[in-house]
């Protein structure tokens, strides 16, 4: 198991303390060797490795799955 943290805010803002959310994933200890190999090679944290690697890879729509709320005026 490995454990990273994803922001909560929209792209492009300035990230707080509190802007984050712990996620819990399993990966093969082969995946997590990599992915600490890539982050080490760029300088970075695996966190925030992950982080770009998301915001930067296209999506077929960027609207997010899961339920809506209805505003009620």
């Amino acid at each position: 198991m490995y454990t990273l943290r994803t922001l909560t805010q929209e792209k492009g803002e300035k990230m707080t303390g509190t802007d984050k959310k712990r996620v819990n994933i399993y990966l093969s200890e082969d995946t997590v060797c990599r992915l600490k190999q890539y982050a080490w090679e760029n300088h970075t944290s695996v966190s925030h490795a992950i982080t770009e690697w998301i915001w930067h890879t296209k999506v077929r729509n960027e609207q997010i799955r899961g339920q809506t709320s209805i505003k009620l005026d």
